[in-house]
């Protein structure tokens, strides 16, 4: 199971880095992007991401919740697969993204 993990960068950046990540290689497409703002303060940002992954001969889709409702840039991501068995691509496609956003920003 995935947990949420918190980054210095701000949500932009955040999303900036994903698409960065994600389209990476042979294949990599931003799919959609859908935004919130609560009342009290603080946003949310859902991306969802297509990658296909030759290697695994699998299509996966990566969404990712960036939010600062807490205060700090929260993340959460998930992956899945066309068919459940992908040969660990979606692992390898996570760790990608949570090495990206672990790395000092500019």
């Amino acid at each position: 199971m995935n947990e949420p993990y918190f980054v210095a960068h701000s949500l932009e950046d955040c999303a900036a880095i994903l698409a960065r990540t994600v389209k990476k290689g042979i294949s990599g497409t931003a799919v959609d992007r859908y935004e919130l703002t609560h009342p009290a303060g603080g946003r949310c940002v859902v991306l969802t991401f297509e990658k296909y992954y030759l290697r695994a001969g699998a299509r996966l889709t990566l969404t990712a919740v960036l939010d600062n409702y807490t205060g700090k840039n929260r993340v959460f991501c998930t992956v899945s697969g066309e068919d459940g068995y992908d040969n660990g691509a979606s692992a390898h496609l996570l760790t990608l993204v949570r090495r990206a956003l672990e790395e000092p920003g500019d």
